[in-house]
């Protein structure tokens, strides 16, 4: 099958990424192998060298932090690398973006026409990425064997989701986007039936699981250690899948 259009799409999101595809007049998200429409953006590699992406590598993060790695797109257009332990293999942002992305891939092509291939796809990004951010983001897709992989504004992304172009008049409108691993705002403008972002601002370390531990240092954690004399728990003590 030959396509003239660019139908894929796809998050590659801090916490969970997902491809979805324009199928005559709907979107079709694609369910993984645990009947799921969304991938975590986890990769392990196991002492053989093996590689594990999405639930089966989010599993085993926990408790062995040392070959499995998290919320890498954080450091998308760093030099920095993330060494797995037990294979000794060291990956950088990208190339682990990239395994996601190959992923993703797999997820989609078993559900299409044997012959299809998906060597194109819109891939969605923070309006706050800069220059070298994108650019890694684009070298993660072509090492996933996506060649052609234009870049879409996440605000812009979900305005055209939510039906802005049909649905608003012209003027301003403000689009926040609070992710599992960033936190967005854009001043978006609708004119001549065209959206685009006039003003963003953002934080590439602030999202859902950042306020899902300030509810646990300040909340939960204290009662639990007046109850039961519990030893540390912060970030510091429990931040799985850093890269060194």
């Amino acid at each position: 099958m030959s396509r003239r259009t660019i139908d894929f799409g796809i998050d590659l999101g801090t916490t969970n990424s997902e491809i979805a595809c324009r199928q005559d007049d709907h979107i079709r998200i694609f369910k993984n192998n645990f009947n799921e429409e969304y991938t975590p953006s986890v990769v392990r590699i196991d002492e053989k060298g093996t590689i594990f992406v999405g639930r089966k590598a989010y599993e085993r993060h926990v408790d062995d932090p040392d070959n499995s790695t998290i919320e890498f797109k954080r450091w998308m257009g760093t030099q920095q690398v993330k060494e797995f332990k037990a294979s000794g293999k060291k990956m950088t942002p990208e190339e682990l973006s990239a395994e996601v992305l190959k992923d993703l891939k797999r997820t989609a092509k078993t559900r299409l026409p044997d012959e299809e291939d998906i060597l194109a796809a819109v891939i969605t990004v923070p309006c706050n990425f800069e220059d070298n951010q994108c650019e890694a983001t684009q070298r993660a897709a072509k090492l996933a064997g996506i060649k052609y992989a234009p870049l879409l504004q996440e605000p812009i992304a979900a305005s055209v989701a939510y039906g802005f172009l049909e649905k608003m008049p012209k003027g301003y409108w403000v689009v926040y986007d609070l992710g599992g691993g960033t936190f967005d705002i854009a001043i978006m403008s609708v004119k001549d039936g065209r959206l685009s972002v006039v003003e963003h601002c953002g934080d590439n370390y602030l999202g859902g699981k950042d306020f899902d531990w300030k509810i646990v240092e300040n909340f939960v954690y204290p009662i639990l250690k007046k109850e039961y004399h519990l030893p540390g728990l912060s970030r510091e003590n429990k931040e799985y899948g850093s890269l060194n």
